[in-house]
């Protein structure tokens, strides 16, 4: 997703830091760059102050090392744009009916199975029924109604 013109974007380091000869690294973050002598020894001695914490131990005598520099950048949370494929006018038909058991509806009952690429925006569902895509399937219980979102998501509200 491309960050918006005009978006303040927050960078944010950090160093992998171990102690020599160790197969395991602290994240440990800093805060400037570059890094001046001062810095580097406050990254250092927050190193010692973590692997304390997180190991019960530290060793200042010992030579630590930096194995990875990393970097990011934040960007506050963009609105999704909502889906602009038209809503259907038309209710779409299911492509079977399966015998599915519901426990609470005491046995099988006869479900719509529905494919989810044909449900348009604004869809409502009314269990039972079965909505099958390539990768998932969502089951939608007696009793449990929902709707098609604007971003094309199924949303399910129990009764």
């Amino acid at each position: 997703m491309a960050v918006p013109a005009g978006t303040k974007a927050e960078e944010v380091r950090w160093l992998d830091m171990s102690y020599a000869g160790q197969n395991y690294e602290l994240r440990v973050p800093v805060s400037t760059d570059p890094l001046s002598d001062e810095d580097l020894a406050l990254v250092v001695k927050r190193f010692h102050e973590s692997h304390r914490r997180r190991h019960g131990y530290e060793a200042p005598e010992a030579d630590v090392q930096i194995v990875n520099v990393r970097v990011a950048l934040r960007v506050p949370p963009q609105p999704l744009p909502a889906l602009s494929r038209p809503e259907a006018t038309t209710v779409p038909s299911p492509v079977a009916t399966r015998d599915v058991f519901f426990a609470e509806a005491g046995g099988f009952v006869p479900t719509p199975v529905y494919q989810r690429a044909a449900l348009p925006l604004g869809f409502a569902l009314a269990g039972p029924m079965v909505i099958e895509q390539m990768d998932s399937t969502v089951i939608v219980p007696p009793d449990v109604t929902g709707a098609v979102d604007d971003w094309g998501n199924v949303v399910l509200e129990l009764a």
